[in-house]
């Protein structure tokens, strides 16, 4: 059985354990790939710096680092606009988290969703899905 396999066993077996992984809220490789080509989506990375330059970028996301992810959803819009130059989302944009084993990005939907936000959903596969069948390099320093 190959690595790929092991781990997409591995997921699926944890999705059973861990999370009630209703349909709605799990987005799948295919999907967080489509949802790139939509501007209306608002991407979250919730990994820290450091992981951003050791494993890589996804190719539209906003760095939220996880312990900051609360604070960040609390800021003014003027203040959010200031730190990401970005328009800060309302409680009805589609928001997509991502990470690096898609632990954090459940996190992080359960935690921004507990604030009223309903659009939001996180990619279980996140970067080590991500960067396999996107034939990435994985770790840029192993």
């Amino acid at each position: 059985m190959n690595n790929f396999l092991k781990f997409t066993i591995l997921l699926s077996v944890s999705c059973l354990i861990f999370t009630t992984c209703s349909a709605n809220e799990i987005l799948s490789y295919q999907e967080v790939k489509e949802a790139f080509n939509n501007s209306e989506n608002k991407f979250f990375d919730v990994r820290e710096k450091i992981e951003l330059v050791e494993t890589g970028l996804y190719p539209v996301a906003t760095n939220v680092q996880m312990v900051n992810l609360e604070a960040t959803f609390d800021m003014s819009p003027e203040e959010y606009q200031q730190t990401y130059n970005s328009t800060k989302p309302d409680f009805n944009d589609s928001i997509i988290f991502l990470c690096k084993k898609g632990i954090r990005a459940k996190k992080a939907y359960e935690q921004i969703t507990a604030k009223g936000y309903t659009n939001v959903k996180y990619y279980k596969g996140s970067w080590n899905e991500w960067c396999v069948l996107e034939n990435l390099t994985c770790y840029k320093n192993p």
